[in-house]
């Protein structure tokens, strides 16, 4: 018979350490620990996108904010030239109206 030779022996127990690192590494893998950690992480990128979907919501909601802003700001632009025509047709309306009044009034008094 053949005797075990050091590089045998080496081999077989670097053969068993191995063995028992998978297993250690397989039971590891099944914790409770690592589970946790897996729910936690779940749990943890869930809330992330929750806050970036929110984050998204608040800028689309700015965003149409900010369109009505400008939509109510070109309406009073647009109002305010109206009124601004208006003020000065009126304006006119009454310095003609007053000069009538005036020759009216002139008149009159020419009568008496």
């Amino acid at each position: 018979m053949k005797k075990k030779t050091r590089t045998e022996d080496l081999s077989t127990e670097l053969k068993k350490l191995g063995g028992k690192v998978h297993e250690a590494l397989e039971a590891a893998a099944a914790s409770a620990e690592l589970k946790a950690v897996k729910t936690e992480l779940g749990e943890s990128f869930a809330r992330i996108g929750e806050k970036i979907a929110a984050a998204a919501r608040k800028a689309e909601e700015a965003a149409r904010n900010d369109e009505l802003r400008a939509q109510a700001r070109k309406v009073a632009q647009a109002g305010i030239k109206a009124t601004a025509g208006i003020q000065k047709n009126l304006a006119g309306g009454l310095r003609e109206v007053s000069a009538r009044l005036d020759e009216l009034a002139k008149k009159l008094d020419g009568k008496k």
